[in-house]
């Protein structure tokens, strides 16, 4: 242009002016289609530079896949009885099929409930019974013959009645895997829990970031938009009066259509101004809901910290409670004992244990509906994965067009960004948009060429607020491409990938479903063994023998004729019983 215009002024300026005119009638056309990119808030998205030939985006992020553990897969395989264990039925609009999944996943919960419940019963019912017709099993002491109480040659070491020393082994043994399994549920399951929230709070911490980068792209849109008014009042003006109202032929000269290109750009401001009234305060919106939804999440996760002491509150009183009736077993085994204490481990620790116990296999069908659960939403699709469920889930709601954005890009991220690219249109905004970059600058140029002067003297009109807008066109378009990085960012698979894999593969399927499962099985052992520990309470207190019946099938005739009013049983401790023999056979040998 520069050349054309030192020749210009050899000869044929008048038709040089009009051609340079002409270019800037149409570069100011092209400047304006900066508008054409506001209604996509990632219309300058850079992804044409990261286009393939086949359509995918070439980055050297690589997604990992995902291997379901063998924790997930034997809880996802536990019996239906012809029920679906498809988790993405709950998103079903058909209730049946809701019912049908719920029906399924209750079976093992309902097993374990049911087998705990039918013992706590049958303790009750023994404790009723009594002594006289179930033994030991009513949980009071140990009735045994004077026969079975001592060996050969009334040897007080060489006892032939084995059922208390088997009894209370028993109950050592099981509380020592009360107590070893409390400890793995916090080494083992609570611990994995606990990592787990941790990665729940970094992929919440990535989404926070991820809407800060949303409201600078809204803060930039709105920068834009404002910048839209006094474009549109300038081509306005400028159509109601002609740009060379000194002398139109010169614009007619050029070939250019001036009012339609101006049209043209007044319809892209409009469109962008409503963009930024409607589309970019909607946006805000959302990214004010997610940032709520976060905030929740945050705080939900400091609530239920399981590092907290509160979360010891169960385990500690169940070690201790269980080491003290582990304590109680040892001293009646020693003979160690004495009525006031027998009452306080039968009517206080005793039933605090219980109530403990029964809260262990509560929390035991609880935990085992979660478990369950978490396994079936990392086992779901053709592929057994949270993928798979997903896309199910997507499939049940009626969002599976695969002509749908929404559901290309999920696709996309949820599959490693393996699937084709869903923004591939954003290219078409990113030449679009360095077109009008390169437009304004040849604009400006043209203006600096011919002269702004020259020019208002030539049309009688006014050119320096058309410079200075040119100015702030191409400051906006900065801060447009500048939109373009944060846009680009914010899409990456770099960006949303990591997070979806580390709440769902990680956190959901991997760190979740093996504390949980951990958790399962040590309340599970704990009310198991616990359970075995209340049936054989009668191993915490003293054995009473009886002389004169020396077969062991006539004790409960003997348990009935010595049953006092109170109800308790009559007859002599085994400690006192084997202190009158010994003093006996003194008297007897001298």
């Amino acid at each position: 242009l520069r050349s054309v215009s030192v020749i210009g002024l050899a000869g044929r300026k008048k038709r040089l002016r009009s051609f340079l005119l002409g270019r800037v009638l149409l570069h100011l056309a092209l400047g304006t289609t900066l508008l054409r990119l506001a209604p996509c808030p990632f219309a300058s998205n850079r992804s044409i530079g990261y286009m393939t030939d086949g359509g995918m985006a070439a980055t050297t992020y690589s997604a990992p896949y995902y291997n379901p553990t063998s924790v997930v897969e034997a809880y996802h395989s536990i019996p239906r009885f012809g029920h679906t264990p498809a988790i993405s039925s709950l998103a079903s609009f058909d209730n049946d099929e809701q019912i049908d999944y719920a029906v399924g996943l209750v079976f093992l919960a309902s097993v374990v409930l049911c087998f705990f419940l039918f013992w706590t019963v049958a303790l009750i019912v023994f404790a009723c019974m009594g002594q006289e017709q179930v033994g030991f099993l009513a949980g009071k002491g140990f009735v045994q013959p004077m026969s079975k109480t001592y060996g050969p040659g009334d040897d007080l070491g060489a006892s032939q009645y084995k059922r208390p020393r088997r009894v209370r082994i028993t109950f050592l043994v099981c509380a020592v895997c009360v107590v070893v399994f409390s400890i793995l549920l916090v080494t083992n399951g609570l611990s994995q829990v606990e990592t787990m929230q941790a990665t729940l709070m970094r992929s919440n911490a990535d989404v926070q970031d991820l809407t800060v980068s949303g409201e600078e792209i809204a803060e930039q849109l709105e920068l834009v938009g404002d910048a839209a008014a006094p474009i549109r009042d300038e081509l306005v003006g400028r159509l109601r009066t002609g740009l060379c109202p000194a002398d139109p032929s010169l614009i007619e000269e050029t070939g250019y259509d001036f009012d339609g290109m101006a049209r043209e750009g007044i319809g892209y401001l409009n469109q962008l101004s409503d963009f930024v009234n409607n589309d970019v305060a909607q946006l805000r919106d959302v990214l004010r809901q997610i940032n709520a939804a976060t905030e929740d999440l945050s705080a939900g996760l400091s609530k239920y910290d399981v590092s907290d002491p509160a979360a010891m509150a169960y385990v500690i009183p169940m070690i201790v409670l269980t080491c003290i009736l582990a304590f109680a077993v040892v001293m009646a085994w020693c003979q160690i004992t004495h009525p006031k204490v027998d009452c306080v481990w039968k009517w206080f620790f005793l039933p605090l244990f219980g109530i403990a116990i029964v809260f262990s296999w509560v929390c035991v069908g609880l935990f085992g509906l979660v478990t369950t659960a978490n396994s079936d939403m990392c086992s779901g699709g053709d592929f057994p994965s949270p993928d798979g469920v997903i896309l199910e889930v997507l499939r049940q709601q009626g969002y599976d067009n695969p002509n749908s954005v929404i559901f290309q890009s999920i696709t996309y991220y949820t599959g490693g960004c393996r699937a084709p690219f869903p923004f591939i249109f954003l290219g078409e905004y990113l030449d679009e948009l360095n077109l009008a970059m390169n437009s304004t600058d040849v604009l400006r140029n043209s203006l600096d060429s011919i002269g702004i002067e020259e020019l208002e003297s030539l049309c009688g009109a006014e050119f320096a607020s058309l410079n200075s807008l040119l100015d702030d066109v191409a400051e906006k378009l900065v801060i447009l491409s500048d939109s373009t990085d944060l846009a680009f960012d914010l899409i990456s698979c770099e960006s949303i990938n990591p997070i979806y894999v580390n709440t769902f593969h990680k956190a959901a399927c991997e760190e979740s479903a093996s504390g949980l499962s951990w958790v399962f099985a040590s309340l599970l052992v704990i009310s198991i063994c616990g359970m075995t520990m209340l049936t054989l309470r009668s191993a915490m207190f003293d054995a009473i023998t009886f002389e004169g019946y020396g077969d062991v099938a006539d004790l409960r005739l003997a348990a009935q004729d010595v049953v006092n009013g109170d109800g308790s049983i009559g007859g002599s401790r085994e400690y006192d019983l084997r202190e009158g023999r010994s003093n006996s056979r003194s008297r007897s040998n001298p």
